[in-house]
């Protein structure tokens, strides 16, 4: 790059402008800003599979003399030795590396892996640091929605094909100050997978593909009028949808386990698993028959009930009666029709799984599922 420089401003004026946009486009790589959950669980799996060994995610620890209590992105066992991961979607200086090392230190630990984009500036600690410079690779995702075949069952295609659905895409790069990015959908009613196909390889930057497509589980006279706010929207029915989330249940007990070779945590497919078919059973009890149930692609299940239209009254004592049987489930996707889901045979940009119709769910197989890789 020196070599060049220096060619380039005793050049012609062509060689000035090409290294002024080369320095450009370096800072803005340093200044990529990724979508913090997605960057969070690719750099797990992507560092459990580097090391071949599982990392724990999501730790809380507490310190025995102040009681103080602290949150680990990861928690790894190398060589009997633990290593605390701490992850950051986006460029680091001196002075925030300075702030993470100093939290790492109060609790008394020796090491520390920090992964990062980019570090701007490395500093030497008390702690022994390991700096783990890590770039995602979506163009699998990209690639994966270019060649998109969307498989879904008769009665998900029914909905789709209403036409009232609305759409919500959320990408693997975000904005500096913004927490996530999405793009919504604005300008049209998607009534076929074309449609939505299309939407997602003309609409879509190829550099910021999407990490997650949701759709909402309420049908809208209007799908595109949930992007405005103070817009009077009008619902014309809810699905009745069931988002089983095994993070969410087995946390309480440990942290996940993010194996190596699959990049999932096995604890949360089978504490999902468990309560995705007392729940099926509960619904065929009820008197429910026609049933879908879709692998998340990440950690869960989301079952659809498609036999007669329920309303919020029956919902609410669904709910109510779950509680009791302590069948766990994200009530509010059951229960707020402005609540949105994983569309069915999308890809989850987060574990590279695509979301499945499983067709029996008392033989699920993590060897069924499509991973992207």
């Amino acid at each position: 790059t020196k070599t060049f420089c220096r060619r380039g401003m005793r050049g012609c004026g062509s060689h000035v402008r090409l290294l002024r946009f080369l320095s450009k486009s370096n800072y803005f790589m340093k200044e990529i800003y990724y979508d913090p959950n997605f960057y969070e669980f690719r750099a797990l799996a992507e560092i459990a599979k580097m090391f071949k060994t599982p990392i724990q995610a999501n730790v809380n620890l507490k310190d025995s003399s102040s009681k103080e209590q602290i949150e680990i992105d990861g928690l790894i066992n190398l060589k009997e030795k633990e290593w605390p991961i701490e992850i950051k979607s986006y460029p680091l200086t001196e002075r925030q590396i300075g702030l993470i090392t100093d939290k790492y230190k109060h609790f008394g630990f020796k090491r520390l892996k920090i992964v990062a984009p980019n570090f701007i500036n490395k500093i030497k600690n008390e702690i022994d640091i390991d700096y783990i410079e890590f770039h995602p690779d979506f163009s699998l995702i990209r690639k994966f929605y270019k060649n998109w075949k969307i498989k879904l069952p008769p009665k998900i295609k029914k909905e789709l094909n209403t036409g009232k659905h609305h759409f919500r895409y959320k990408l693997v790069k975000r904005s500096k100050n913004s927490i996530t990015r999405f793009i919504n959908q604005t300008d049209k009613c998607i009534k076929i997978e074309e449609d939505i196909i299309k939407e997602i390889n003309q609409r879509i930057p190829l550099n910021n593909p999407p990490v997650r497509i949701y759709w909402s589980t309420g049908k809208w006279l209007s799908p595109k009028d949930l992007y405005f706010k103070n817009l009077r929207q009008y619902c014309l029915g809810q699905l009745l949808v069931f988002d089983i989330d095994g993070s969410l249940i087995h946390r309480a007990l440990f942290p996940c386990i993010i194996s190596p070779k699959t990049g999932l945590c096995n604890y949360c497919i089978e504490f999902a698993l468990l309560h995705t078919k007392r729940l099926v059973k509960f619904l065929k009890n009820l008197g429910f028959r026609e049933i879908e149930i879709v692998f998340s692609g990440r950690q869960g299940f989301h079952v659809y009930v498609f036999d007669k239209p329920v309303g919020i009254e029956q919902r609410v004592k669904i709910i109510k009666e779950l509680r009791k049987k302590k069948i766990k489930v994200d009530e509010l996707v059951t229960l707020d029709k402005k609540s949105i889901i994983t569309f069915p045979s999308s890809l989850h940009g987060y574990s590279m799984y695509r979301n499945k119709t499983i067709k029996r769910v008392d033989v699920f197989s993590l060897k069924d599922l499509e991973k992207i890789c």
